[in-house]
């Protein structure tokens, strides 16, 4: 082929690519634009799980300043909240209107290594391990439901 017909073909297929592309670019844009009016739909906020960790070095006292990440939450009335153990001893999450029990280090064959608790009522829940009682921290729960 001569470097004639090559540049020809070339230049063609420069083309019908860019025309490809502008054509493209367009339907986009016309599909952003109708998106734009489109009525919004009032989004139902389902409720929630937060996890918190129960931190490597926790069953040993001085070891960590913080037992609990995060620590010290406020979460909406109806969340739930789930304890990891991320240590390698066992802990409990205990509270005036819940215990979990022992939760057992990550990959133990005795028992599972979460916990979890529905907060249903607002207030104030503070909690402790009762094997390691210098582990402490709360939970806040407030009015707010997911439900408006």
């Amino acid at each position: 082929m001569s470097s004639n017909k090559l540049f020809q073909v070339v230049g063609i297929s420069l083309i019908i690519i860019s025309i490809v592309m502008v054509g493209y670019a367009v339907y986009v844009e016309a599909t952003n634009a109708e998106k734009m009016h489109e009525p919004h739909l009032m989004t139902i906020i389902a409720p929630h799980t937060h996890i918190i960790q129960i931190l490597f070095g926790d069953g040993r006292e001085g070891w960590n300043k913080v037992f609990y990440l995060p620590s010290s939450i406020v979460i909406p009335q109806g969340d739930t909240v789930k304890w990891i153990n991320d240590d390698t001893v066992s802990h409990t999450v205990t509270a005036a209107r819940f215990n979990s029990g022992l939760i057992w280090p990550q990959g133990s064959t005795y028992g599972l290594s979460s916990y979890s608790h529905k907060f249903d009522t607002s207030g104030t829940y503070a909690y402790f391990c009762q094997l390691h009682p210098y582990m402490s921290d709360v939970i806040l729960t407030n009015m707010i439901s997911h439900n408006g």
